[in-house]
């Protein structure tokens, strides 16, 4: 179960640098075609619509449940 979380980690770290390092280059990329309050808007965008995707599929993942003892 502990590999799973690990795993699970690795994977949300992972993501996070990819996107640290490809951020301001696409950001700049962007400038190109458009003006650079309207580039700097894309991450906002972009972390609107991961709120709104989460919020869709929250419940659907496997997280583990606590064990629960019952004392009698």
């Amino acid at each position: 179960m502990l590999a799973e979380g690990a795993r699970a980690l690795a994977v949300a770290v992972s993501m996070g640098y990819a996107g640290f390092l490809a951020g301001p280059v696409l950001i700049g990329a962007a400038t190109r075609t458009v003006p650079l309050s309207v580039a700097l808007g894309i991450p906002a965008a972009l972390a609107l619509l991961v709120a709104a995707s989460a919020a869709a599929v929250a419940g659907t993942g496997s997280t583990p449940r606590r064990r629960t003892r019952v004392r009698g």
